[in-house]
């Protein structure tokens, strides 16, 4: 999982789960397919089945995400259009067909995921 986390108040930073199995979480998700991207934009970890998470990128997918800036603080963190991380997604997707990663068909769909806060 490549997301950022926090809060507007304190702003937020990147973050990779590797290994993450959303059978185990207490977060409401729902799965929905993008898009394909090529096996040699991404690196499989080790075959360990452990959950970890850091902030260091490890192939080139991973390695778009650290361009793509995570949300800063709030001055005002109650403000609906403070910044979050459903921002950052669409910026981190649009870099990844910037790249040629994914097609830009994706913009579609994501447009049209529902949105969780």
């Amino acid at each position: 999982m490549i997301h950022v986390v926090s809060n507007p108040a304190t702003g937020f930073f990147l973050e990779f789960k590797r290994n993450y199995d959303f059978q185990f979480t207490r977060t409401k998700y729902t799965i929905i397919p993008l898009g394909q991207v090529s096996d040699r934009v991404v690196v499989d970890g080790a075959t360990s089945m452990t959950a970890t998470r850091d902030t260091t990128a490890r192939d080139r997918l991973e390695s778009s995400a650290t361009v793509v800036s995570p949300p800063g603080r709030s001055a005002n963190p109650f403000d609906p259009a403070a910044p979050n991380c459903q921002n950052w997604i669409f910026d981190f997707i649009e870099r990844l067909i910037a790249e040629s990663y994914i097609d830009a068909s994706v913009r579609g769909v994501l447009q049209g995921a529902p949105l969780y806060l």
